[in-house]
């Protein structure tokens, strides 16, 4: 069963608001340091915007029912295919490509994972990437631990509108041009991997979210 961010409702409830605070504090406190130092690289890498980068896809009626949800709650969000610390150091690349000015900042998340029927607390580094003014953009990365050899990385696009949607577009299309396979594109390793499996709906997903953003570009 992939692992799933805790959400906050009415009916819910709150498994993380159980986990021992002073635990939750050290594992957070272990995931920063560890991000930290994964992302602090001597070098940055260079990403190209492709031609067709600002360009207005062709969207099927399922995928602009998507897109239209994404702006309503302002959050686009898809599990992905490359690797963490790449994946931020390449879109955080791709917005300097496209002009704009990027700061970066650290986070945790808590979410659950489910050990045979238990749903476990754990804590995901959660890697912000902010970018623009007038209508600014966070992208935030990070990766998911469905079983403990298994990682499975997010990216979520915050207070996505109408008018950063073309910002938005280039940018993954610019990230997706710049990886040797399509973030929505999982290996078969990658499939069979502890904690997911071949009939997991998480690598249909990732199509069909990209696929939201990037129309007929996803194939």
């Amino acid at each position: 069963m992939p692992a799933r961010l805790a959400r906050r409702t009415d009916d819910e409830p709150q498994i993380v608001e159980d986990l021992d605070e002073r635990a939750l504090a050290e594992q957070t406190a272990a995931v920063r340091s560890a991000s930290s130092q994964q992302l602090h690289q001597p070098t940055r890498p260079h990403v190209t915007i492709p031609p067709n980068a600002w360009g207005e896809p062709q969207l099927r009626p399922a995928a602009q029912r998507r897109l239209q949800t994404a702006l309503r709650k302002h959050t686009w969000e898809s599990p992905m295919s490359a690797e963490r610390t790449q994946s931020v150091l390449l879109l955080e690349a791709a917005l300097r490509a496209l002009g704009l000015d990027v700061e970066r900042s650290m986070t945790t998340h808590t979410y659950t994972r489910s050990v045979v029927i238990v749903p476990i607390p754990a804590v995901a580094s959660v890697t912000r990437l902010s970018a623009g003014t007038d209508h600014p953009l966070d992208i935030d990365v990070f990766a998911l631990r469905p079983a403990p050899s298994a990682e499975l990385t997010m990216v979520r696009l915050e207070r996505l509108e109408q008018q950063n949607l073309p910002t938005a577009r280039a940018l993954l299309r610019a990230f997706a041009a710049a990886l040797p396979r399509p973030p929505w594109r999982f290996t078969l390793r990658q499939r069979l991997q502890p904690g997911t499996g071949l009939l997991d709906p998480t690598y249909r997903t990732a199509r069909l979210q990209f696929e939201a953003l990037l129309g007929d570009d996803v194939r």
